[in-house]
């Protein structure tokens, strides 16, 4: 259903509400404008502004600084399951960031290979106690470079697992969870013997050359587990999950080590199951579901559940309009905030097509910048706990359906990591934060 209410105009301000605000006739006000003079406001027609949840045709899974593994059942959202593809290329060095040159090892010794497993935040989703058992599985061929893999897409690997563990919160952490530790995983020798050969090719010379070359790993764990970890992937570190390789010269006693890091393609693949909950009809992509009676609408990172709001009631205001200024403003719905679920505190907006698919430019989300559409990241809205609300600036895309007849196909509310400038932010789909929101309003500053 879409929510009615009646729009307060004057010179200054007016108020759009996803709620029912009031059945009363609407009556004229005055409003001191600092000057003195007290002008007075009008009410319009009665207008709509349409909110909702919606699957994204789109959301972009590739280059997450988190590796997904392991299933959770969140009391609001559902049962989600993650699967990671990890493609390992040749490090970087930690401290000057440059290439480090895989050595050839044709006179080398082999000893061992193993992947090293790092939960930098010891962050978990779900039950952190109870064992997952994670199987490494090799692709059957390389992920493709250059391919961005949305949350739902599938790469083929051997039914044969690599190898297998059991592993939980104390996997990554000291007892009391005051520091970090790794968890190691032994892999087959053959592996290991096919990273010594390919270091005697030209395949070891380039990242690219490397990664065409060597097929990389699924990490999935069994259907049933009931906590999701969050592995920290990417250039090479302390702190990082990566592949290392151990062999010895002749006459050394002790190993030399060369890793392999995960900043190569990489992706997760997200699996949900909504029965039971409110958005247990949300099952196909591009569709959406009108917000509920207390007019909540949901956003869950990396599973492409995201809000969406349209603003049906603008087209009566006039063309000559003046928008200054125009903030989305939510509440988050408190009751469903949960420990073993993190919020998604940072939301940003995104444009849509007119048949509900995510709109691009020049490849990348089209995203409302402060000053313009189309940018390459969008306004930053940050859920405040002391303040219970977050606002994100539109003005662009209420200025361009104004003033120059721009056609509202709607707005994508969805999860966000800041930039380096802490205004903006882009796509988040590393793990799977949440947040509930109510309440939704526009607030549109204007002049004629």
């Amino acid at each position: 259903m879409s929510y009615k209410f009646f729009l307060m105009r004057n010179a200054a301000l007016i108020l759009l509400s996803a709620f029912f605000l009031s059945c009363e006739n609407p009556t004229a006000i005055g409003i001191d404008t600092g000057t003195g003079n007290v002008q007075s406001t009008y009410y319009s027609d009665t207008l709509s502004l349409e909110t909702g949840t919606m699957l994204l045709d789109s959301a972009i899974s590739s280059g997450q600084a988190a590796a997904l593994i392991g299933s959770a059942i969140d009391p609001v959202f559902g049962k989600v399951s993650a699967t990671a593809y990890l493609q390992p290329s040749l490090y970087t060095d930690e401290t000057y960031g440059t290439l480090v040159e895989f050595p050839a090892l044709k006179t080398s010794i082999y000893d061992s290979v193993q992947l090293r497993l790092v939960d930098r935040d010891i962050l978990v989703f779900g039950d952190t106690l109870e064992p997952i058992t994670l199987s490494i599985h090799r692709l059957k061929k390389p992920l493709d470079r250059n391919r961005n893999y949305n949350y739902d897409d599938q790469s083929d690997f051997e039914a044969q697992p690599l190898a297998t563990a059991e592993i939980n919160i104390r996997s990554f952490s000291t007892a009391n969870r005051d520091s970090v530790i790794a968890h190691y995983i032994t892999l087959p020798d053959e592996l290991g013997k096919e990273l010594m050969a390919i270091s005697e090719t030209d395949a070891a010379k380039t990242r690219s050359t490397f990664e065409n070359s060597f097929a990389g790993f699924a990490l999935v764990a069994n259907s049933d587990s009931k906590g999701m970890y969050v592995l920290n992937v990417g250039t090479f570190s302390s702190q990082s999950t990566y592949l290392v390789l151990y062999f010895h010269n002749s006459g050394e006693s002790t190993s030399s080590a060369y890793p392999f890091e995960f900043s190569g393609k990489r992706y997760n693949q997200i699996k949900a199951d909504r029965a039971g909950t409110n958005l247990a009809s949300l099952v196909q992509k591009k569709q959406t579901i009108k917000a509920n009676f207390s007019g909540n609408t949901y956003v869950q990172a990396s599973s492409g559940v995201v809000s969406y709001v349209k603003f049906d009631g603008l087209n009566y205001l006039k063309k000559n309009t003046i928008i200054n200024r125009a903030i989305l403003y939510s509440e988050a719905d408190e009751s469903s905030f949960n420990a073993r679920f993190a919020k998604a505190p940072y939301l940003t907006t995104i444009e849509l097509n007119q048949d509900k698919s995510v709109k691009r430019s020049n490849s990348n989300y089209a995203y409302v910048g402060f000053s313009s559409l189309d940018e390459t990241s969008g306004s930053l809205g940050v859920y405040s706990d002391s303040l219970k609300y977050l606002q994100i600036d539109i003005t662009p895309y209420i200025q361009q359906i104004i003033q120059k007849g721009k056609a509202d196909y709607g707005l994508a509310i969805v999860p966000a990591i800041p930039t380096s400038t802490g205004s903006t932010g882009t796509f988040f789909n590393a793990a799977p934060n949440r947040i509930v929101l109510k309440n939704m309003k526009l607030e549109l500053y204007y002049s004629n």
